[in-house]
């Protein structure tokens, strides 16, 4: 069983609320409302995890040193810090994911969690960086810039339930693909058909071939936001400019 540290960047609007949109949304909000998407479907997969914050206005969790301490001695075999960008160019758009510049391992998961959130929103890639919390931990940390609030239509999307469901869904099949979770035993992969149309045959499989083909996004009948249980059969269609051979995962 791994164990994960997620980290909703910031600590409440009254202490500590990050960036503030343009639409007046807090960065605080936004984190804490993915990271308990993200808690949800570690979970679901089997983690343990470790939350370093679970509600806004907690001044304890605003050290930064205790943050880390808790990773460190709960033993996390990964950290994910969430946060929301901004920047004095309103144009500035997409998400991004920095690690610590001498950790390779943090590399390679900050690359498998920008190559999942890359299939949903545009991507400003992987960048190091030497902030605290990738320094202080022990273990492969990363930080993840979901967007940015000083942008009024990604400051609009970000203030949707179904795009924290998405990100949340997308940050989990980064932290699926880094650890390299194989679909259930027992469970095809999925049937591809003409058009680019799927079955899907597993949860697992939905966040891999997402990975897989970088699609912008897959559109089943009855599926409602990542992390809810789908049955075998729901069919998939792929907008966007896929790659990968159809058949395998």
């Amino acid at each position: 069983m791994k164990t994960i540290c997620v980290d909703a960047g910031h600590a409440g609007l009254v202490s500590d609320p990050g960036a503030v949109g343009v639409n007046g949304l807090a960065e605080c909000r936004v984190n804490l409302a993915v990271a308990r998407l993200l808690r949800t479907l570690l979970t679901g997969a089997g983690c343990a995890v470790l939350m370093t914050r679970d509600r806004d206005e907690d001044p304890a969790s605003d050290d930064l040193a205790v943050r880390a301490a808790m990773a460190n001695t709960g033993r996390a075999d990964i950290f994910v810090s969430l946060h929301c960008n901004a920047a004095a160019n309103r144009a500035a758009a997409g998400s991004e994911v920095f690690h610590h510049p001498a950790s390779r391992e943090g590399a390679r998961l900050a690359g498998c969690i920008a190559g999942a959130l890359a299939s949903c929103r545009p991507s400003r890639g992987v960048k190091t960086a030497g902030f605290y919390l990738l320094r202080a931990t022990v273990m492969p940390a990363v930080l993840v810039e979901m967007g940015f609030l000083s942008n009024p239509e990604e400051a609009g999307w970000l203030s949707l339930a179904s795009s924290q469901h998405l990100l949340a869904g997308q940050i989990f099949a980064g932290i699926a693909d880094y650890f390299n979770w194989p679909p259930p035993q027992g469970t095809a992969s999925f049937i591809a058909c003409r058009r680019r149309r799927y079955v899907l045959l597993s949860m697992q499989v939905y966040f891999k071939l997402i990975i897989r083909y970088r699609c912008e996004e897959f559109r089943p009948g009855n599926y409602r936001r990542p992390g809810e249980r789908a049955r075998s059969g729901n069919r998939f269609s792929c907008r966007g400019g896929g790659y990968g051979r159809p058949g395998t995962v």
